[in-house]
C-alpha cells in the first residue's frame, strides 16, 4: 500500500516502441532512497549501460518529485532529472551519470497529481515528439509543429494553451542541434542539467514533457504536519529579508557576492556601479516563486529601453547576469540580458556559452586562432554585442560554433588552447565558486569531489558563508542527524575540517533534493534541518522516520549515484582541482590566494590532496581509489 506524500506510481515511456506503462511504485525502495534524486538513481540503476554513448537510445531519462512537493510544505516545488550527461568529462570521452535539480512551478506538483512520482522515458522517437501526459491518459503527441519552429519559451507557451494550467519541461535549438551543454527549462522559470540534460533529450527527438493531473496529494496526519509546520511559518513571515528577495531575488546577497564571484576583470567598485542592486532594480521587473514558495527568488529581467528594448528572460537571476557580463566585458546591463534571452529561448548553459567564448577571444588575441578560422566573427571585448552572431553559430552548430557546441575539452583541443589555463573545471565541466575568492569551503570540496564535476549546490549550508563562528556551525551541525561522535571528529577547538563535514552535507543535501525540498531556505537561517524535515516526512507520510534514519537514506543515495558514475570508469584520478586555484589570482584589488576557511594558511596541491584523504576516509571509501569499498556497499545494501 502507497503511503502518503507517494502519488504511488512509476510511469514509463518507451519512445522508439511507443509502449507506455505505469507501474506501482516500489515502496521498499521509497524507504530505503527517500523520492526524487535518490530514488532516481535507484530507477536508473537497473537501467544501465556502462560505457554507453549519452545520445543512445538506451541511455534513460528519469524525472522525479519527492514525496514532499505538492504538500503544505514552503519551497517543495523540486523536479529532479537522472541521466548519462552529453558534455565530456575526460580526455577520452567518458561521461559521468548525475542527477540535476530544477524548481518548478508546476511541473513538479503536476505529476503528482497525475499519479506519477516517477517517469522513465527510454528510446528514440522516428520523429519528434512531446510526452504528454493527462492524469492517467498518456500520449506521445507529434511535436512538428515545434520542433525547429519554437524555441522553449514559446513551446512551453504553445503547451499551456493547449493545457490549461499543465507543467512543462522543453528544450530549445541547441538541445535539438545535440549542443553538449544544451539544458532543458522547467515552465520557463528554471533550468535543468546544465552539462547536457537538454542535448538528451534532443537525441532522442523529445522536445517537451507536459503534464496536468488533478488528484491530490495529501497528508497522512495534517493536523501534525500544520504544528510542525509553525515555526518555520513564523520565521518566513518574520524575517526581513523576504521583500528584499520578493524584489531583487538572490541579488539581494550582492555585496558578499560580489567579493566571492568576482572573475577579477573589473574593479570591484566598477562592477558594483555597473552591475550593483541599483541595475538591478532597474532590470527586475518582478519575482516569482516555485510552488508553494514564499522566498520568490525567481526575477523577471526586461530591457525597457535603448536597442534591446522588449528583451526579456524569464529564467536567469541578475547575478547570472553581472558574472557573464564580467567575463566578456559587457558593460551595459541591457545587452546582457538580450544574451540571456537568446541563451534560455535556445535552452543552452549561459555560462559555458561565455565562456567558451571568451576563451575564443582569448585564442584569437593570441593568434591560435586565424580570422578563417573565426569565421568573420569579430571576438573582441571592445565590441561585446559582436558575441551574439557567434552565440547563434553556437546554438545551430555553425562554423567556430560547431566547435565551441562540443564542450570544452573538445573546444579547447580543436583551437590548440588548453581550457585549464583558463578557467577552473572539473569533469569537464567549469566550477561557479573559485577557490581564492571564497577561501576553503563546502562548495569548493563539493565541486572537486561531485560525481557530477564542477557543480556546487550540494555544498550549500552555512559555512559556505564566510568566516561563520565555530559554535554557530556547532550548533548547525547537531540538527544534521550525525552523533557527537562525528561532530568530534570533524570540530577542534578553533577550527573544523571542511572535507569530513562536507560529506554529512552532501548526505543531508541528497535528502532536501530527495524530498523535493528547496535548499535555500536553510541559508536563510530558516529552521529547515533534518530534524524538522523528518517530522514533515513522518507526518506528511505516516512513515515514522528519524532525522538519523532519513540522513542515512542520503548516504545510501550519494553512494549508490557515486557508484553508478564507478561503473562508468571514473575513480579519483577524475577528482581533480583546477590547476589556476593553486596560483595567485591577479584583480585589481591585488592578487588572491587559495586560503583555508578562516583565512589562516595558504592551501596548495600537497594541502588539498590531504583534504581529499580526510574526505575519502569519512566517507569510508577506498582512500587510494576515491571509491565505495565492498565493506561499504554492504553496510548501505547496495553490494
Amino acid at each position: 500500500m502507497t503511503a502518503h506524500g507517494y502519488a504511488g506510481s512509476v510511469l514509463r515511456v518507451d519512445l522508439s516502441t511507443g509502449k507506455i506503462e505505469q507501474e506501482p511504485l516500489d515502496m521498499g525502495l521509497a524507504r530505503r532512497f527517500v523520492g526524487g534524486a535518490g530514488m532516481n538513481c535507484a530507477l536508473f540503476e537497473g537501467l544501465q549501460r556502462p560505457g554507453s554513448d549519452p545520445f543512445a537510445p538506451e541511455n534513460p531519462i528519469v524525472l522525479g518529485a519527492g514525496p514532499l512537493v505538492g504538500t503544505r510544505v514552503p519551497g517543495t516545488g523540486k523536479v529532479e532529472g537522472t541521466t548519462k550527461f552529453a558534455l565530456s568529462a575526460t580526455e577520452d570521452g567518458r561521461c559521468y551519470v548525475a542527477s540535476a535539480s530544477s524548481g518548478s512551478r508546476r511541473f513538479g506538483v503536476m505529476l503528482k497529481r497525475a499519479g506519477d512520482d516517477h517517469l522513465v522515458i527510454t528510446g528514440r522517437a522516428p520523429k519528434p515528439v512531446v510526452v504528454q501526459i493527462m492524469d492517467d491518459q498518456v500520449e506521445i503527441a507529434d511535436a512538428d509543429r515545434l520542433w525547429g519552429r519554437m524555441d522553449a519559451y514559446e513551446t512551453a507557451e504553445e503547451l499551456e494553451r493547449r493545457v490549461s494550467g499543465c507543467g512543462v519541461i522543453t528544450i530549445g535549438a541547441s538541445g535539438e542541434n545535440r549542443v553538449k551543454f544544451a539544458l532543458a527549462l522547467t515552465d520557463k522559470m528554471s533550468t535543468l542539467g546544465r552539462n547536457g540534460f537538454g542535448a538528451v533529450m534532443g537525441s532522442k527527438g523529445l522536445k517537451a514533457i507536459c503534464v496536468r493531473g488533478t488528484g491530490r496529494v495529501g497528508a497522512k496526519d495534517p493536523d501534525r504536519l500544520k504544528a510542525a509546520l509553525a515555526p518555520l511559518l513564523e520565521h518566513l513571515g518574520n524575517n526581513p529579508m523576504m521583500p528584499l528577495y520578493h524584489e531583487l531575488g538572490v541579488h539581494l546577497g550582492w555585496e558578499l557576492y560580489k567579493s566571492s564571484l568576482n572573475p577579477g576583470l573589473w574593479p570591484v567598485d566598477k562592477w558594483d556601479r555597473l552591475y550593483g542592486v541599483d541595475k538591478c532594480r532597474q532590470a527586475v521587473e518582478r519575482t516569482r516563486g516555485c510552488t508553494g514558495c514564499v522566498i520568490r527568488c525567481k526575477p523577471i529581467q526586461r530591457v525597457s529601453d535603448g536597442p534591446w528594448k522588449g528583451a526579456h528572460t524569464e529564467t536567469n537571476h541578475f547575478l547570472h547576469a553581472a558574472i557573464l557580463a564580467q567575463m566578456l566585458g559587457i558593460e551595459d546591463w541591457r545587452t546582457t540580458v538580450r544574451l540571456l534571452e537568446v541563451c534560455n529561448r535556445a535552452g543552452i548553459c549561459a555560462l559555458s556559452s561565455v565562456g567558451l567564448m571568451a576563451m575564443a577571444t582569448e585564442c584569437r588575441e593570441k593568434g591560435t586562432l586565424s580570422e578563417g578560422q573565426a569565421g568573420g566573427v569579430r571576438l573582441s571585448r571592445d565590441d561585446p554585442a559582436g558575441y551574439l552572431p557567434l552565440l547563434e553559430k553556437t546554438i545551430r552548430r555553425e562554423g567556430l560554433g560547431a566547435v565551441l557546441a562540443e564542450g570544452w575539452l573538445e573546444a579547447a583541443k580543436a583551437l590548440g588552447a588548453d581550457p585549464h589555463e583558463f578557467i577552473g573545471l572539473v569533469k569537464g565541466a567549469p566550477c561557479i565558486f573559485d577557490a581564492r575568492d571564497t577561501n576553503l569551503n563546502l562548495r569548493i570540496v563539493h565541486q572537486v569531489v561531485n560525481p557530477r564535476g564542477g557543480h556546487h549546490p550540494q555544498g550549500h549550508w552555512i559555512a559556505s558563508m564566510p568566516l561563520q563562528p565555530l559554535e554557530k556551525l556547532r550548533d548547525e551541525f547537531a540538527k544534521t542527524g550525525a552523533g557527537p561522535e562525528v561532530a568530534a571528529r570533524i570540530f577542534g577547538e578553533d577550527d573544523f575540517n571542511s572535507a569530513r563535514l562536507t560529506r554529512h552535507i552532501e548526505d543531508v543535501s541528497t535528502i532536501f533534493d530527495s524530498l523535493g525540498t528547496c535548499l535555500t531556505y536553510p541559508m536563510t537561517g530558516a529552521p529547515l534541518n533534518m530534524i524538522t524535515l523528518a517530522e514533515f516526512y513522518s507526518a506528511v507520510t505516516g512513515l515514522e522516520t528519524g532525522a538519523a534514519e532519513l540522513k542515512a537514506a542520503g548516504e545510501r543515495s550519494f553512494n549508490l549515484l557515486k557508484q553508478l558514475n564507478v561503473k562508468e570508469g571514473f575513480s579519483r584520478k577524475e577528482d581533480v582541482p583546477p590547476r589556476l586555484w593553486f596560483r595567485p589570482k591577479p584583480t585589481p584589488e591585488g592578487d588572491k590566494e587559495f586560503m583555508d576557511y578562516y583565512g589562516r594558511r595558504r592551501i596548495d596541491e600537497q594541502a588539498f590532496e590531504k583534504i581529499l584523504d580526510d574526505y575519502y576516509d569519512e566517507r569510508g571509501w577506498n582512500v587510494d581509489t576515491g571509491t565505495p569499498t565492498a565493506d561499504k556497499l554492504e553496510e548501505l545494501g547496495l553490494a
